[in-house]
């Protein structure tokens, strides 16, 4: 009983001088028996191993272009509306290609693809084009505008591929 009772006390003894630190971290207060320098070098080690994102996209980060777009109201503007969205893809891609070309590819490539992911203005421009019929086709007045989006939607389609290929050498070069 008395060893119990040694072991008892030596143990409250060394946790009741144990150092308590208060943290922040990702805005939160944590306490610890750790230093927060160390806590937060450990936390900026495990960081990259936690990508649950694209490449493209900062960790927590928010796709501003994500909002949804209104494409009503006549045939014509509702073209126009999306021509103007699918050129805005077109010179980004440009601008990743130009980056590509120059080494300084990260923030206009990153930019690009967030542009075109699910749900940002350009899917549903890319859907609104896509919805229309042959029939309704006819009827925009600027078929000029028409052949110009069928041209720019098969080029950044093409141009996604190969930026995805380029990524993928990209990372097996740094492994």
């Amino acid at each position: 009983m008395r060893v119990y009772a040694t072991l008892l006390l030596s143990m409250l003894a060394t946790t009741a001088f144990a150092e308590i630190h208060t943290c922040e971290i990702n805005q939160r207060t944590v306490y610890s028996d750790t230093p927060c320098s160390d806590i937060n070098k450990t936390i900026r080690l495990s960081q990259p191993s936690q990508q649950d994102t694209h490449w493209w996209e900062a960790p927590l980060g928010r796709n501003q272009y994500k909002q949804p777009v209104l494409l009503d109201g006549p045939l014509d503007e509702r073209v126009d509306k999306v021509a103007t969205i699918i050129n805005d893809a077109w010179e980004k891609s440009n601008n990743c290609q130009t980056g590509m070309s120059t080494g300084q590819e990260d923030a206009a490539c990153k930019d690009f693809m967030k542009f075109i992911e699910p749900g940002t203005y350009f899917w549903q421009a890319s859907h609104q084009y896509q919805a229309l019929n042959l029939y309704t086709k006819n009827k925009v007045k600027d078929q000029n505008k028409l052949h110009k989006i069928k041209q720019q939607i098969n080029e950044l389609v093409e141009f996604r591929r190969q930026l995805q290929d380029y990524v993928k050498e990209q990372q097996l070069a740094r492994k």
